[in-house]
């Protein structure tokens, strides 16, 4: 580990730290092969076992780590320092780096940055209806559990704290207001908004989004591809006054503004696509980069150029102060996993837990569930052999006149394609 580190990262202060990470995680990858990326991220930096490696790889991406991670190694950066010199050991003949320890270092401006920071597409919400607004927008806050009530408030002060939201006052005027539910998946509560009446009387935009056949092709044609994710993403998209009046939610604890854009409500995709053009407007004319949703794809044809490339993204990720997660980055593979398929610069299928999932679905006997299975089959309707002559009866359902009913004939057009020929 030693020469390893001596002889690819501290040769060269600007690209060998990422450098060599990236060559340990191809060579962790070779060796388990059915281990997740986030778990080979991981076994990567415990590996590196000492502060000085630590503090090395956080030299190299720390400006695009997600919070996560940050907290996790915030002790480690700020207590070492690797400094520009070297010093040869007693035993050994070889240069080591000197490393410094400094526990009254300060903090960087990055562990303390602002959530909506980032100037973006400013947020227009229209609605197809005047003022003064129906009372049906006026929704009062649900009842919640004492421990979902205790998760809400921890989370509105985080995001108060982030910049994300903000107290109304008592005596601001409030006519829209949003009731909040929190869900709970493994021990972990997540805050929904239930924006499903503000968005019925949304006027929806009509900016086109990427088309996932077009990003799959191009995405086959090359070497190298990294893929990562933005943390908290939809957050940086400003809001115009009037949107902000209309993003008001209300809990137990009062009612609340948000500062930026929130998830659940319509439009939100394509005003986060429409800052995101904005942002890599020249990377995106290159045609090397593709943004599709909160997804940031990175396609090389050689392995120098992306570097370069991998370079020049995090770098204009942190000036415009948005952060990757750390649990979601894949850096430089030759066969990714990305967007529910194997991509890779000789050909491109489906991954095999989504194709196991897809041949084991069984029979569905309600039309929610029918539509489901066909919104599901159609996502990989390229791999699936005349899908649209055996999906047409079945499409049939969408009609709202239509009684659905499972059926012996329509149970054998339902099963066959359970067992399709990829194409």
């Amino acid at each position: 580990m030693e020469n390893g580190f001596e002889n690819s990262i501290f040769k060269s202060e600007k690209d060998k730290p990422l450098t060599w990470f990236l060559k340990q995680k191809d060579r962790f990858s070779a060796l388990h092969p059915h281990m997740s990326y986030s778990m080979i991220n991981m076994k990567i930096l415990r590996k590196c076992g000492g502060e000085m490696e630590n503090a090395i790889m956080c030299r190299c991406l720390e400006p695009c780590l997600s919070e996560d991670y940050i907290n996790a190694m915030e002790d480690i950066i700020t207590k070492t320092r690797i400094e520009k010199t070297w010093t040869r050991t007693p035993t050994e003949s070889k240069m080591v780096p000197k490393i410094s320890i400094d526990d009254k270092r300060p903090e960087k401006p990055i562990f303390k940055c602002h959530e909506c920071a980032t100037k973006g597409h400013e947020v227009n919400i229209a609605l197809n209806i005047d003022r003064p607004y129906p009372p049906v927008l006026r929704i009062p806050a649900y009842p919640a559990s004492p421990r979902a009530r205790e998760a809400l408030g921890k989370h509105i002060e985080e995001l108060i704290q982030l910049g994300v939201l903000r107290k109304v006052g008592h005596s601001e005027e409030v006519e829209v207001t949003t009731p909040f539910i929190i869900s709970w998946h493994n021990e972990e509560f997540r805050m929904d908004g239930d924006f499903k009446t503000l968005n019925t009387y949304t006027v929806p935009d009509r900016y086109p989004t990427p088309r996932m056949q077009e990003t799959l092709t191009q995405l086959s044609k090359d070497k190298y591809i990294t893929s990562m994710d933005v943390l908290k993403g939809l957050n940086k998209n400003v809001l115009t006054p009037q949107t902000k009046q209309l993003l008001r939610i209300i809990t137990h604890c009062g009612i609340y503004e948000y500062l930026g854009m929130p998830f659940g409500i319509k439009n939100a995709p394509s005003n986060y696509q429409i800052m995101m053009n904005t942002i890599f407007l020249t990377e995106l004319s290159e045609g090397w980069l593709i943004i599709y949703n909160h997804h940031i794809i990175i396609c090389s044809d050689s392995w120098s150029s992306h570097l370069e490339r991998l370079e020049k993204v995090l770098e204009k990720n942190t000036r415009v102060n948005m952060k990757i997660s750390l649990k979601k980055c894949n850096l430089c593979f030759e066969e990714l996993k990305s967007l529910g398929h194997i991509v890779s610069g000789l050909s491109l299928g489906i991954d095999k837990n989504k194709m196991e999932e897809f041949l084991l679905k069984p029979i569905h006997h309600t039309k929610k569930e029918m539509m489901y299975f066909l919104g599901f089959a159609s996502y990989y309707r390229q791999h699936l052999k005349d899908f649209a002559i055996l999906a047409k009866s079945r499409y049939r359902i969408y009609d709202q006149q239509t009684v659905f009913e499972m059926t012996v004939s329509l149970e054998v057009y339902f099963t066959y394609p359970n067992r399709p020929q990829l194409s």
